[in-house]
């Protein structure tokens, strides 16, 4: 299998697994397979959390492909990572520092913010 073909037919990370009516497998990506709608519903879900808490600190992530996520900084610097888990890290490479999430103007920049509703999307380039 080519590399591009490998970054379509991939595993779900452990932290996307989510219950499924019986018999549906949602470990799978592929188009078709039942359970892959309430797993990608949830990873928007996710996602949107993810986008507010990242928003103040001038940061966005977006879905590539319902495998990957995009780390964007919106000044041309994106970063692909695999899983949630992969997004910290490259959050705080951007930032320079340890992201905290106790901070206090950062939690205080949280709450000025109301919620947003509906899906990051790429931006068009």
């Amino acid at each position: 299998m080519c590399l591009l073909c490998s970054e379509f037919a991939t595993r779900v990370h452990w932290s996307e697994h989510v219950p499924a009516p019986a018999g549906a497998d949602t470990s799978r990506v592929e188009p078709g397979h039942e359970g892959v709608g309430l797993r990608l519903r949830q990873r928007y879900r996710r996602l949107d959390i993810v986008n507010r808490l990242l928003r103040p600190l001038g940061l966005v992530v977006y879905d590539w492909n319902g495998t990957k996520y995009v780390v964007d900084d919106r000044k041309g610097n994106v970063a692909l990572v695999d899983d949630l888990g992969g997004i910290w890290g490259v959050v705080e490479t951007r930032l320079g520092r340890r992201l905290d999430p106790l901070d206090p103007e950062w939690l205080e920049s949280l709450a000025m913010r109301p919620a947003t509703v509906g899906p990051v999307t790429a931006p068009q380039r």
